[in-house]
């Protein structure tokens, strides 16, 4: 044996044997200690209530460990040894020969007298579901953000506690051969909040964003029907449980990007195309890669010649020119008009009291110019919009021209999970013709099998939907960001969603969005299969 390895293995031998010594003496005075006995309690695990998706299933809570308590005695101390790793037994060893109370955590159960395993919760699993909505806890435990700060005093009042207790004399020395309790209250409670997401759509959105190309941005699913909010994604994401990591980070992973606004470029264009046939303005157009209005030039991408269009070609290529030249014929009031239908420039209360962004729609005295108003007719200039607004915006379009205001809470629970409120969307608003709505399905459809978003193309469902390059203003390293979108939705068994994949400093929403559109389409339509 090697003289140092034997000099280490010595010094153990003898501080274990020192241990031994000292616990034996700590069990003996314990055991004849005084007949006045009392319980010591300490708490092992405080919940919250819960926040569950559209069908009860807990978003938080989701994951559970156990806490092993054991009085200091031998025969704790051998099953522990059995289940322990060694490099954790020289603290039991220590606490136990100082006669304390052991604490930790081990992958087996126990439950007899003087060893216990204790159930406990935590808050936020690995998967990390809806961080930005959720939020997450201060230091002291109470909500610091998002839903936890929203809802923090009803989620703290349905919530619990779990308690171990064991007997003690007039010394507070424990005494074996004693059981120790453990007593849950309302732990884990049931009641709590159930939101519109749904957990195997959220689950599914969030593992192809993490696996994208897209670093920073942000994606919805909603419901076109009534625009409940099914998915929510923001890139990059963050861990609840270790906020203070992500403070410095200049990507923000803690601003919620599908509740933030941005320039919207051409997914802006079906809008612009609807003002046009409620009003009954038609138009062809020759595109010669440019156009000047009034002292100013704009250009197709790349300067690019479209020839002579009509709408329908016009969407497929997204061509600036045409509608360029429809916007200033339908001007600017009847623009602005139907985009305060579609909810745009407007906040919504999504929770209790709590309001998304504005986004920015420019006033009628804004585009009193034929540049601002050429600007605003293919989505740029002063226009910003949110993630929601935007799927709020198709899903109008998906439903036949009825707007619904974007939605995300669905109920109050009570302690076993019943429905104590039930929180209904709204009725809806006519915004666009049935007629309208139709011809446009029709148009975003062109675009998909054979215009810009054609990558977003699959034979799994009927899809729809427009693709975007927005210039941003955003200026970084002597470049302009480009903000790249894909607007649409699909059809699938005789239901309709909306999905909106957004990427902040993008190359295209060709190239970007379209894809990723693609493949939520298929994997969603194979959750619903695997539901039926």
């Amino acid at each position: 044996m090697h003289k140092r390895t034997a000099i280490s293995f010595f010094a153990l031998m003898v501080v274990f044997g020192m241990l031994i010594t000292n616990l034996s003496y700590v069990l003996l005075q314990n055991t004849s200690a005084s007949d006045t006995v009392g319980r010591k309690t300490e708490t092992a695990g405080v919940s919250r209530g819960g926040i569950y998706d559209r069908n009860l299933n807990p978003l938080v809570n989701t994951e559970k460990s156990y806490v092993c308590y054991a009085l200091p005695s031998t025969e704790a101390l051998k099953k522990l040894e059995k289940y322990t790793e060694q490099d954790e037994m020289a603290d039991i060893y220590s606490k136990m020969a100082e006669g304390k109370i052991i604490r930790l955590y081990c992958p087996h159960i126990f439950n007899e007298n003087e060893i216990v395993s204790v159930r406990t919760l935590k808050r936020y699993g690995r998967e990390n579901l809806c961080p930005h909505l959720i939020g997450y806890l201060d230091g002291d435990g109470k909500g610091a953000a998002g839903l936890e700060k929203n809802y923090n005093n009803y989620l703290e009042m349905t919530g619990g506690r779990v308690t171990v207790s064991w007997s003690a004399d007039a010394q507070n020395r424990i005494l074996l051969g004693k059981k120790i309790s453990v007593t849950e209250t309302d732990y884990p409670d049931a009641g709590g909040i159930a939101l519109t997401i749904d957990r195997d759509f959220q689950s599914a959105l969030q593992k192809i964003m993490n696996n994208s190309d897209i670093q920073i941005g942000a994606a919805v699913i909603m419901d076109s029907a009534n625009s409940e909010i099914l998915a929510s994604c923001s890139l990059p994401s963050f861990a609840p449980e270790n906020v203070a990591a992500y403070l410095k980070n200049e990507n923000a992973p803690l601003i919620n990007r599908a509740d933030s606004a941005f320039s919207v470029g051409s997914v802006f264009k079906p809008f612009v195309a609807a003002a046009a046939m409620e009003n009954g303005i038609e138009t062809e157009h020759y595109c010669k890669g440019s156009i000047s209005v009034g002292n100013s030039s704009f250009r197709c991408n790349n300067g690019v010649s479209h020839g002579k269009t009509t709408l329908e070609t016009a969407m497929e290529k997204s061509c600036n020119t045409y509608f360029i030249n429809l916007g200033q014929k339908v001007g600017a009031e009847k623009l602005i008009s139907l985009c305060e239908g579609l909810g745009l420039g407007k906040s919504f209360e999504y929770e209790d009291g709590i309001y998304s962004k504005k986004g920015n729609l420019p006033s009628e005295e804004d585009l009193n110019s034929p540049s601002a108003l050429s600007n605003f007719s293919f989505g740029q200039g002063t226009l910003l919009a949110t993630p929601w607004q935007m799927a709020a915006a198709y899903s109008t379009i998906a439903n036949g021209g009825v707007y619904h205001t974007p939605v995300l809470m669905s109920a109050i629970l009570g302690e076993n999970r019943e429905v104590i409120q039930r929180l209904q969307p709204d009725e809806g608003v006519r915004v666009i013709s049935r007629d309208t709505a139709q011809q446009l399905d029709k148009i975003l459809r062109g675009v998909v099998e054979n215009g810009t978003a054609k990558q977003g193309f699959t034979e799994k469902a009927r899809g729809c939907g427009k693709t975007a390059t927005a210039q941003s203003g955003w200026i970084k390293d002597g470049r302009e960001i480009l903000h790249t979108w894909f607007c649409g939705y699909f059809t699938y068994n005789g239901k309709t969603y909306t999905v909106v994949i957004f990427k902040e400093d993008g190359t295209s929403g060709a190239k970007d969005c379209a894809p990723i559109f693609k493949t939520v389409t298929e994997e969603i339509c194979e959750i619903i299969d695997e539901k039926k």
